[in-house]
């Protein structure tokens, strides 16, 4: 794991949304955790890894459920995912609802990888920066 940028939790019930964003956020340099479901979410959210980023399918599996867990993983955002920016995508290009929500971007799929890994490697270099000062 010393070769990896950061870590980032992908939460999301499709096998190929997974495999395809593995892929690419590995080549990246980033280490993926994977998410099926709301429960398996919390538990990665509530072990001690130290998350670069949160990414959120809002249809996992219906768009109330990632909704849901949206709002949730928002109010961590003052504890425990502190500095921790959540990023939803998702086949609706609902960015204003999802910014309202509370969310730092939004992407539609399909996502555009190379927009992604900038801005993940974007919150990465905030983050060196913030720790540096």
């Amino acid at each position: 794991m010393t070769n990896e940028i950061g870590t980032i939790l992908l939460i999301d019930d499709d096998e190929t949304s997974h495999a395809l964003l593995r892929y690419h956020l590995e080549r990246a340099g980033f280490a993926l955790l994977s998410a099926k479901d709301t429960q398996a979410a919390m538990a990665v959210v509530e072990s001690d890894v130290d998350l670069t980023a949160v990414l959120l399918d809002i249809h996992i599996p219906r768009g109330d459920v990632g909704w849901a867990l949206l709002a949730r993983l928002i109010r961590l955002k003052q504890t425990r995912l502190q500095g921790t920016p959540i990023i939803v995508y998702s086949v609706d290009d609902d960015r204003v609802r999802a910014k309202a929500a509370g969310a730092d971007a939004h992407f539609v799929k399909p996502v555009n990888y190379k927009d992604l890994i900038s801005l993940l490697e974007s919150y990465v270099q905030r983050r060196s920066k913030a720790k540096e000062s």
